[in-house]
C-alpha cells in the first residue's frame, strides 16, 4: 500500500531526540512518534492510527527501548549530532508495520470470526477463573439467553446474553434498539 507523507518533525533538546512523523494510507492517518531520551525508561517508540473521527489515537505498534541489548536504544547515541537521522530507520519500520495492520484490518469488525472476537476479549492480560457451578448455572438459568455477537457498522463489537434472538436488538445487529416489553434479561 502507498503511504503519503502528510509531515516529519525532528527535534533534539540536551541529550534527547524526538522524531514524529504523520502519513496517510489507505483513508487512514498513521503517526509514529520516537523519544530517544537519557534512560530507556523514558524513551519509547510506537506507532498509531486517528480514529476515523478524530477523537482519539489507537496505538498498533511499539517497541520498548528496554526490551534487549541490540535494540534501537542501544544503536542510536544521544550525542550524535546525526542522532534525528538515525531515527528515521526506526520511523520506517514501525509505519510500515502501522500500515500493514491497518490494511489487514480496514474496519474493526470485517473478517473477523467469533474466536477472534473472544479472543480479544479474554486476551486482554487477566486471568478468567469459572468454576464448574457457574458454567452450569449459566447453561440452565432461565434468565439468560443464548451468546450474540454483534457486530456494529462503526466497527464496534457487541457480546451480549441479555437479549432474546427474537429481540429487534439482536436482529438488526445493535441497529433497532431493543423492545424491553418483548426481551427480557434487562
Amino acid at each position: 500500500m502507498i503511504s503519503t507523507m502528510l509531515n516529519e518533525l525532528v527535534h533534539t533538546t540536551a541529550g534527547e531526540s524526538y522524531l514524529t512523523r504523520t502519513v496517510h494510507s489507505g483513508g487512514h492517518v498513521i503517526r509514529v512518534r520516537i523519544r530517544r531520551a537519557r534512560l530507556p525508561y523514558d524513551s519509547y517508540a510506537v506507532g498509531e492510527v486517528i480514529a476515523r473521527d478524530g477523537s482519539r489515537w489507537t496505538r498498533l505498534v511499539e517497541e520498548h527501548a528496554h526490551d534487549y541489548d541490540g535494540n534501537w536504544f542501544r544503536t542510536v547515541a544521544p550525542t550524535d549530532p546525526d542522532h534525528p537521522a538515525t531515527l528515521a530507520p526506526l520511523a520506517d519500520r514501525l509505519t510500515d508495520r502501522a500500515v500493514e495492520i491497518v490494511t489487514a484490518c480496514p474496519t474493526a469488525a470485517d473478517g473477523w470470526s467469533d474466536m477472534d472476537i473472544i479472543r480479544a476479549l479474554l486476551g486482554r492480560g487477566a486471568d478468567e477463573y469459572l468454576d464448574p457451578g457457574i458454567i452450569a448455572e449459566a447453561n440452565t438459568d432461565p434468565d439468560t439467553s443464548p451468546v450474540h455477537i454483534l457486530r456494529l457498522p462503526d466497527g464496534k463489537v457487541v457480546i451480549t446474553t441479555s437479549h432474546l434472538p427474537g429481540c429487534a436488538y439482536v436482529t438488526s445487529a445493535g441497529q433497532a434498539t431493543c423492545d424491553n416489553d418483548a426481551c427480557y434479561g434487562h
